[in-house]
């Protein structure tokens, strides 16, 4: 899949979460103990959304981790934040996608490899 494919696809995700209501597992994955959290990283643990502030490994550590909401996440976006990961459906790989600012032009751009959660 091509850079603009991608691109093209994560728009009509984005558009798509846009006209319904998103499934919390579309936001984040459920904290797992055999998982490995980047910093800037959401996930959910006893219904609630936190954001990873250090790189993370193993059983849950709440000092890696800061409870956040999806307003305080939407808001960094602008911010030169840590980006919004949008879920392709046809290969069930994330897609981290930020809003780049290039001499007063903001842009969005997606990494092409995804990962998987």
């Amino acid at each position: 899949m091509t850079l603009y494919q991608k691109i093209i696809a994560v728009f009509g995700m984005l558009r798509t979460s846009i006209d319904r209501r998103a499934e919390k597992s579309e936001l984040a994955p459920d904290f797992s103990d055999s998982s490995s959290y980047a910093v800037g990283r959401l996930v959910f643990r006893n219904g609630s959304l936190y954001r990873c502030t250090v790189e993370h490994s193993g059983a849950w550590d709440a000092s890696h981790f800061e409870e956040t909401t999806i307003d305080e996440v939407l808001s960094r976006k602008g911010e030169g934040g840590d980006g919004l990961y949008v879920k392709d459906e046809s290969t069930g790989l994330y897609h981290k996608v930020t809003i780049v600012d290039s001499g007063g032009v903001k842009t969005l751009a997606v990494e092409q490899n995804g990962e998987a959660r």
